[in-house]
């Protein structure tokens, strides 16, 4: 059984323990991500004491075979075994990509939810100095009572097992001896006096689409202002505090208030909750009724939670491009009270972004549940009063579910549940174009890939012709219709006569000028690999959408009549459908309506993902620290730089190089220039690549001649450095003491069987300190045969700071395209790797000065990036290999490496072999043509020929049950050969060339 953030849960010892699911070893949220900073209180479950430091070393994401739960009614959250947990309900949102647990060979999307819910009323507390009761939600007050008792129950080991299954105090024993309660920051207010006087009331069956949370506005709710639109960044909050004595007091949006007994760094609250509050920022609050008592316990409940402030990403205008707009020609991004309640903000509610089924118009309409958060655990109130009224009047003890009236609460609707338990079901349609209908429980999170792709999705072909100017037309554009997704084959519906064109800048990036018009009845079935959904076409569930109103197509799509208050031009995608037209929901009109519109009417307007993109980037964080630093001190030397400097000149190199590693010594001469350029004949054979297709020397040929091509492992050349390193200008001039220390590199790299078979390393006379390299991918991997080039510097402070690495991503050749190959190689070049310190890893993991070395991180590179199963190099990622569906994205990411890194290659063949020079390749432009193509070398082209060709016969020759194993390397899938065969085919007819040349 596989886990997911948020999921809601029961222990299998006492099925009356429930909770949620804070993170799992496969994936964290941002709550167990920010864990780290804040000393946090967790509770180890006895079998599981162990695992404390490996937890915490791993910035609290849980270890393998464990689980951290918040146990409702618990104030700390435990980390669990998993085989203690059992799954009760899963919150899935429309939109979200699915697998069955059950059958994972094809995925589904979400259409819309519907839940059944457990609610539970607020209690009634008494204060015993006080006369005034108030309604609140305080599930934990005996545990903090048990707490203020007990002040080392928190350590204590458990008086039983079934103490311990039912989540009792006395069981959190996750802590040495050492380390006591008072270490921890928690809120200490006195709850001693504090009693229950009405118990809170359960109400079951409650649909979920007649709730809602109590917040108006949440980060990432669309915003309009005029023509603007725009989304919800952050939100500045004040609170209303009813305390036990019945004052209420308006805190500062400055002050963290906090559950009493909780860790106040990182716990929520939540309105309706009660909560505790320094003394001296009640003082300086501002009273509403009553005025600060210092002799009264600041204890309350939350009344109220007020937005005063926002900032807002201004992303879309009605009619202006805003890509070339600055700050100053938007509005203000930070907006206050006054603004907020002017009435000329409009708050598009994403909440509830169907129509309730009391309100549908029409009956292609549906209702879907809102997104509440947690499906246990979140204070939710009703939508409509009077329709819950109405429609819950039958349910027993119906008179306590508005029991809370605004009279006895001083005008605050105090009508605040807590959903406690649920469940869920949600109608999928899958990648075959079947839907049905599933428990939630029942089905399992998909993560997107680059080849996922959907019936109605937008595509276009890959094979693009050249337009004019800064544009590219794809050959065909279309909506897919089915995939059979074993097979990586897609059936796909084509426009008539398309005019899409594509920005060259940028992979399949779509032009705002695009006219798609009527779909033709061919329905082609065409490889996955084939197609992509081009980027601004990319338009699914939710997604916000700007609406022109009228169809380019005149007659074929109804024109919708505007609503005339300005603000129907936004709206948001409930459905797509096979025929290239979208149910569009109008949230934020005055005429709230569903409309059905074609492609070519609307556009994405909003992309709430950009602000956590935003947001993600911390200029405090060490590793974005470093690289600035490191910026700014290469620049620093390459702006003082003299190109007469650094050079060691042909004649005296010897003498400078021994003088620098060894001391003083006779000067040498030219005679001695061999003894220390490796681009020698020595014969290496062995040395290099057990890639199954290589050697040092080459076959006899058919006369009978032997020739024998040696490509050294490691050669410093005479040439010029490249002026297309991609370190030409940090290259510097080495001091003295640095250079000793690059040369050390160097004489590693020399020594005879160094290197590992598959990586060649070229460096210049000139500048000793830019390397080039190129590793070739070892074989049973998807980079098998193929080469990967990076550039390198070693910076003047190495090896304190470790070495630069640049990789080079080609996005020319067939199939070499602009998506990452692996999850440690990006697109502009970044290599992730601990060791190089540009990926936090372990702290031994990193490069630590005077042990690690140049040649560690090359043969890091061949061993831990280009490896069998690429998928799992993702960040979390190797936690899921055990979870339902995860083994298909795997072979799909292995399929298209493997494609990928054959279009990798038959980049650098084309371009070392024609007129135009690639900045790339230069210098190690022998390696790749005595490899693969010349005589009397390896011949890898030849060998890449046989093999893929074998590869494919045997895949189409394989069984069902064969294929449904398949690993993306030694099987490919259906859709996979069809991109191969044409990759095989431009490889042959090169090779035919070259030999006829």
């Amino acid at each position: 059984m596989s886990f997911s953030v948020w999921d809601f849960v029961s222990s299998t010892q006492d099925a009356a323990l429930r909770g949620h699911v804070l993170a799992t070893s496969a994936d964290s949220d941002d709550f167990a991500a920010t864990l780290a900073d804040e000393n946090p209180l967790i509770v180890y479950h006895s079998s599981l004491q162990h695992l404390r430091k490996a937890f915490e070393d791993s910035d609290y994401q849980p270890p393998q075979g464990s689980i951290l739960v918040q146990w409702h009614g618990s104030i700390f959250p435990e980390l669990v075994p998993l085989d203690l947990i059992r799954l009760l309900n899963r919150q899935l949102l429309v939109g979200d990509l699915v697998v069955k647990a059950s059958d994972d060979h094809q995925r589904g999307t979400v259409l819309k939810s519907e839940t059944k819910c457990v609610i539970r009323t607020t209690a009634t507390y008494k204060h015993r100095d006080h006369a005034q009761a108030i309604p609140a939600h305080f599930p934990t007050l005996d545990k903090v009572k048990q707490i203020t008792a007990n002040p080392r129950s928190i350590q204590s080991p458990p008086d039983s097992d079934d103490d311990r299954s039912r989540g009792n105090i006395p069981q959190a024993n996750g802590f040495s001896r050492s380390r006591t309660l008072s270490e921890y920051t928690l809120n200490r207010a006195n709850v001693d006096s504090v009693d229950v006087v009405e118990a809170p009331t359960l109400f079951h069956d409650v649909d979920l689409f007649d709730l809602r949370t109590p917040t108006d506005y949440q980060k990432g709710d669309p915003v309009m202002y005029q023509d603007w639109a725009g989304v919800i960044r952050s939100v500045v909050e004040e609170v209303t505090l009813r305390l036990i004595n019945s004052t209420v007091v308006v805190l500062s949006p400055d002050v963290r208030v906090s559950q009493p007994g909780a860790q106040p760094t990182y716990s929520t609250y939540a309105l309706g909750d009660m909560i505790a509050v320094r003394k001296a920022d009640l003082r300086l609050g501002r009273w509403l009724f009553g005025a600060y008592d210092p002799n009264v316990e600041p204890l309350g409940v939350v009344a109220k939670i007020r937005v005063v402030g926002m900032t807002i990403d201004w992303q879309s205008h009605r009619y202006l491009d805003v890509s070339n707009l600055g700050p100053g020609q938007m509005p203000s991004e930070e907006i206050g009270v006054d603004e907020i309640d002017s009435g000329d903000y409009i708050f598009y509610d994403m909440q509830c972004f169907t129509a309730h089924p009391a309100k549908l118009s029409s009956h292609d309409e549906f209702t879907s549940d809102p997104d509440v958060g947690a499906l246990c655990g979140p204070r939710v109130r009703f939508t409509d009063i009077d329709h819950a009224r109405t429609k819950y009047a039958d349910a027993p003890e119906a008179a306590k579910l508005f029991s809370q009236s605004r009279a006895a609460n001083l005008g605050f609707d105090m009508n605040i549940y807590q959903v406690v338990d649920s469940k869920s079901f949600v109608h999928v349609q899958w990648q075959d174009g079947t839907k049905s209908r599933e428990p939630t429980a029942d089905l399992i999170y998909a993560d997107f890939t680059e080849e996922d792709i959907y019936p109605g999705d937008l595509v276009c072909t890959r094979d693009v012709s050249e337009s004019s100017g800064a544009e590219k037309r794809p050959n065909k554009v279309g909506v897919a219709q089915r995939v059979i997704a074993d097979e990586c084959i897609a059936h796909v519906r084509w426009f008539a006569s398309p005019r899409l064109h594509l920005d060259t800048k940028a992979e399949y990036l779509a032009l705002p000028n695009y006219q798609l018009g009527q779909l033709s009845d061919t329905v082609e079935e065409i490889s996955i690999y084939d197609i992509v959904v081009p980027l601004g076409l990319d338009i699914g569930f939710l997604d916000n959408v700007g609406h022109i109103g009228v169809s380019s197509q005149a007659g074929q799509h109804e024109q919708t009549e505007s609503s005339g208050d300005g603000y129907d031009w936004l709206g948001h995608v409930l459905e797509n459908h096979m025929d290239g037209t979208y149910t569009i929901r109008l949230g934020a009109s005055s005429n709230v309506r569903n409309i059905r519109a074609h492609i070519d009417t609307i556009s994405l307007a909003l992309d709430p993902e950009r602000i956590l993109q935003k947001d993600m980037f911390d200029p405090n964080d060490p590793y974005h620290q470093d690289a600035i630093d490191d910026d700014m001190e290469m620049d620093t030397e390459a702006a003082m730089e003299d190109d007469d400097m650094g050079i060691i000149m042909m004649g005296d190199r010897q003498e400078a190089i021994e003088y620098i590693l060894d001391g003083p010594s006779e000067p040498g001469n030219d005679d001695n220039e061999d003894a220390w350029s490796t681009d020698d004949d020595t014969d290496r054979s062995g040395e290099r690549m057990e890639l199954d297709l290589t050697s040092r020397k080459s076959e006899p040929n058919t006369q009978g001649d032997l020739h024998t091509i040696t490509i050294p492992a490691y050669a410093l050349l005479e040439s010029n450095v490249p002026v297309g390193h991609r370190f030409f200008e940090e290259r510097g001039t080495p001091s003295a003491q640095a250079l000793r220390k690059v040369m050390k590199e160097h004489a590693m790299l020399s020594t005879e069987k160094a290197m590992p078979m598959g990586i060649y390393v070229r460096s210049w006379e000139s500048h000793c300190n830019l390397l080039r390299a190129v590793i070739i991918g070892a074989s049973e991997t998807p980079y098998a045969q193929c080469p990967f080039i990076f550039d390198v510097l070693l910076p003047e402070d190495f090896p304190r700071k470790p070495p630069k690495f640049h990789f080079y991503h080609w996005t020319t050749g067939n199939f070499a395209r602009n998506a990452k190959i692996n999850p440690n190689l990006y697109e502009d070049g970044v290599v992730c790797l601990s060791l190089l310190n540009t990926w936090p890893g372990q702290e031994t993991e990193g490069w630590t000065p005077g042990q690690s070395t140049l040649l560690q991180a090359l043969i890091s590179i061949q061993s831990l990036i280009l490896v069998q199963e690429p998928f799992y190099n993702e960040p979390g990622y190797d936690g899921k290999r055990d979870i339902p569906g995860t083994g298909i994205q795997s072979v799909a990411y292995s399929e298209r490496a493997f494609l990928q890194s054959r279009g990798f290659l038959q980049h650098a063949l084309t371009s070392v072999t024609s007129q135009a020079t690639d900045l790339s390749l230069e210098g190690v432009e022998d390696i790749i043509r005595d490899l693969y193509v010349q005589k009397g070398g390896p011949e890898v082209l030849k060998e890449v020929l046989e093999t893929g060709k074998g590869l494919i016969e045997r895949s189409r020759a394989s069984d069902h049950e064969a294929m449904s194993r398949r690993d993306g390397i030694s099987l490919l899938s259906k859709g996979a050969c069809l991109v191969l065969d044409k990759i095989l085919d431009d490889l042959k007819c090169f090779l035919m060339e070259e030999r006829n040349e």
